[in-house]
């Protein structure tokens, strides 16, 4: 949870808090009514309440559009040209952060739809060896062979995965 310095404004949850923290600062430090940050892949993100439509901005980031930054300021209150120029440069920062929030739910899917069945599989082929190695010592060293190669594809999945989360994507 983000709490905001405001009392009219509710706390801001999200699973990842570093675009959460983006959009507070940007509310915070421009002294804003709201901000909502869309990805392209994720629900809004908002802190504060907006009380009638404000200003919208493209996120783009490597020139890809990958969400939009609306805000609104305070009643009776505008964005100076200083303002708006800085705002223009958070939004850089929220259009990264909103890709660190796509890629890092893109590991945590591939963690739990790929990796996590292949590690339970491997499990059950270690008991196999386990049950083997007595009564078939060959047919173990078989499934041992096997089960080397699916750790080693495990291993080369969570690299390509976590690639974009290193700044490797290129």
């Amino acid at each position: 949870m983000i709490p905001c310095d405001r009392p009219d404004h509710a706390p801001v949850a999200h699973a990842d808090e570093s675009l959460a923290l983006v959009v507070a600062e940007i509310g915070t430090a421009l002294r804003l009514e709201s901000v909502t940050v869309v990805g392209d892949t994720t629900a809004p993100l908002r802190w504060g309440a907006a009380s009638r439509p404000g200003l919208e901005l493209d996120l783009r980031y490597r020139g890809e559009l990958v969400g939009l930054l609306q805000v609104t300021t305070l009643p009776g209150e505008t964005l100076s040209r200083h303002g708006r120029t800085v705002l223009r440069a958070l939004a850089t920062v929220a259009a990264a952060a909103v890709v660190a929030d796509r890629d890092a739910a893109d590991v945590r899917r591939e963690v739990q739809d790929r990796l996590g069945p292949t590690l339970a599989g491997i499990g059950l082929g270690l008991q196999g060896i386990r049950n083997l190695v007595r009564e078939d010592p060959a047919a173990g060293l078989d499934l041992l062979i096997h089960l080397q190669a699916e750790v080693d594809a495990a291993a080369a999945s969570v690299l390509v995965a976590t690639l974009p989360l290193m700044g490797n994507d290129d």
